[in-house]
C-alpha cells in the first residue's frame, strides 16, 4: 500500500483515505482534521481524474455517469471540502486555499472535454 510505505519513509505524516466522491467521506475528512489535527491553515485541492473519450464517441446512448464521476471529483468534491474547512481555515492566521489545475486548462484536448 503506498499510503502505509510514505507514512514509514516520512515519520509524522498522517495519511488518510478518502473518496473524494462521497459526500460522507469528505464530512469524515474534515472531521478527522478538526478531531485530531487540531485545525487547518492550509487546503491543497489537488485531486482529479479524467476520461478520455470525446462526445461523438459517446454514441446515441452516452453513460452519462462518467460525466458526473468528472464533475464530481475534478469540481464538486473540492467546492464542498473547501466549504467543509472555512471554519478551520477562517480560525487560522492566514488561512489559505490552493486549487491546482491542469495544463490543459490552457490547453484543451478533444479527448478529454469535460475535464
Amino acid at each position: 500500500d503506498r499510503l502505509a510505505r510514505a507514512a514509514a519513509e516520512l515519520p509524522g505524516l498522517e495519511t488518510f483515505v478518502c473518496d473524494l466522491a462521497d459526500e460522507s467521506d469528505l464530512r469524515r475528512l474534515a472531521a478527522h482534521v478538526r478531531d485530531h489535527l487540531g485545525g487547518l491553515s492550509l487546503l491543497i485541492n489537488h485531486a482529479a481524474v479524467q476520461h478520455n473519450y470525446t462526445f461523438p464517441g459517446l454514441g446515441n446512448s452516452p453513460d452519462l455517469a462518467v460525466i458526473d464521476a468528472e464533475v464530481q471529483t475534478n469540481f464538486s468534491a473540492a467546492v464542498k471540502l473547501t466549504a467543509l474547512c472555512l471554519p478551520m481555515l477562517a480560525q487560522s492566521d492566514g488561512g489559505a486555499v490552493v486549487n491546482v489545475t491542469s495544463g490543459l486548462a490552457l490547453v484543451p484536448k478533444s479527448s478529454a472535454a469535460v475535464y
